[in-house]
């Protein structure tokens, strides 16, 4: 449903991603009055929130047009990219909370809400030094770790390149190629903030950081000409007519991706070296309110921690009781 993402924000919460707040076009005429208005304010506001997040931007279907550069870039990673998107996101609420909501529709007071809720939480995660900051918290993901085995370039480009990023047309391939090249500059981005974060004391534990170190091994251990992001586009060009894309690909993994690669796996693999198993944040600074934060921005609810267990285990309990009748009968 991309194409239909292009107009104002979605009710939807935080933990909905940016889509939530962005997406909201309906069928037909555009809204007139305090209605549209809102939609227009909007719209500005979700292109200065998706200048910090091109990649987003390219899921959502809105890199084309006045706003086609963003299909070429990615995002930069590091406590000054998440306090320079801290101050959009502060910006932007501040514009948005003195939007009155006299003459609004209740579909459009809905979606003012839903967009006041999302900032609010990006907020909240601004004051946090991990975790991706401001934006994490709006787009409703935050990991404490910016390298894990979930979380990091090496996985997350290449699948954004081969699932999201178009190849209809040489304009699309060249774009492609220069997030290739940004590829390097990204991890090595990674590689920075995750020194400085472990000076803090914010690392993941060593189960984790070998996991991760595994899956960085085996991308550097690939023949770049292997490597899907490679292979993806050297098929979609070539069944365009144009030649020479996939080498070009395979080349910037191999002069610029795969030498920060290396200095990603000796870092980490250093970070691992010191790391204990204790797999909790509640060892990270700030680690307990950190987790209440990513609890309600996974769920909504402000319930704690030990409220929200209590109530899987009674869940769980129940369940189990049923289950014991059912199979007795």
């Amino acid at each position: 449903m991309p194409h239909l993402i292009r107009r104002s924000f979605l009710a939807g919460s935080a933990g909905a991603a940016l889509g939530a707040m962005a997406p909201a076009v309906a069928l037909g005429a555009a809204p007139r009055g305090a209605d549209g208005n809102l939609r227009k304010e909007l719209d500005g506001f979700v292109g200065e929130l998706l200048a910090h997040a091109p990649e987003t931007a390219t899921q959502l279907g809105l890199d084309h047009g006045a706003s086609a550069a963003r299909r070429g870039q990615l995002s930069h990673v590091g406590h000054a990219a998440d306090g320079a998107a801290a101050a959009t996101v502060r910006s932007v609420h501040q514009r948005l909370s003195q939007i009155s909501r006299a003459g609004l529709s209740p579909a459009s007071r809905l979606r003012l809400d839903c967009a006041k809720y999302a900032l609010e939480r990006g907020i909240e995660g601004a004051g946090f030094a991990y975790g991706g900051g401001a934006m994490a918290g709006l787009v409703g993901g935050t990991a404490p770790y910016v390298v894990s085995q979930q979380n990091g370039a090496v996985t997350q480009v290449p699948e954004l390149l081969a699932s999201a990023h178009p190849v209809a047309n040489a304009a699309d391939a060249e774009a492609y190629l220069a997030r290739v090249a940004a590829l390097g500059r990204v991890i090595d981005e990674e590689t920075a903030t995750m020194q400085a974060d472990a000076a803090r004391g914010v690392a993941p534990p060593r189960f984790i950081a070998e996991t991760a170190l595994g899956i960085l091994k085996g991308f550097r251990a690939t023949p770049a000409a292997s490597q899907t992001l490679v292979a993806h586009l050297a098929t979609k060009a070539g069944a365009l007519g144009l030649a020479g894309h996939g080498a070009s690909a395979g080349r910037l993994v191999e002069g610029t991706v795969y030498p920060a690669l290396d200095r990603q796996i000796a870092v980490l693999s250093a970070i691992a070296e010191k790391a204990g198993m204790e797999a909790g944040v509640r060892r990270l600074p700030d680690g307990e309110a950190y987790y209440n934060w990513a609890l309600r921005l996974g769920t909504t609810t402000t319930r704690s921690a030990a409220e929200i267990h209590k109530i899987g285990l009674e869940q769980n309990a129940e369940i189990k009781a049923r289950m014991d009748a059912l199979l007795k009968a």
